[in-house]
């Protein structure tokens, strides 16, 4: 999946006097790390796991799925304060 996004192009978001901004921001950091989480977990997923790897696959699985509820959290957030997350063209889990 190609992101519409990196962590670069949110350094001047963070930066910004706009509490929105900034939500909008780390709304988009938390999407990018998820999506790098995600992608760790499929890699993890081998027959040939050791029991470091499997344990090292449980944790970021239960990390994406904290983080999946972060991300709820923040979208309802954007939406009682009428933050513009710009993602309209963009579904993620």
């Amino acid at each position: 999946m190609q992101l519409k996004f990196t962590l670069e192009d949110t350094i001047e978001w963070m930066k910004s006097d706009d509490y929105k901004v900034r939500l909008k921001a780390e709304y988009w950091q938390l999407v990018i790390r998820m999506e790098k989480a995600r992608n760790a977990v499929a890699n993890f997923i081998k027959p040939e796991l050791n029991a470091t790897s499997a344990n090292r696959a449980e944790m970021l699985s239960k990390q994406f799925e904290i983080m999946k509820e972060y991300k709820k959290i923040l979208e309802k957030r954007a939406f009682s304060e009428n933050a513009d997350l710009d993602n309209d063209d963009v579904v993620f889990w």
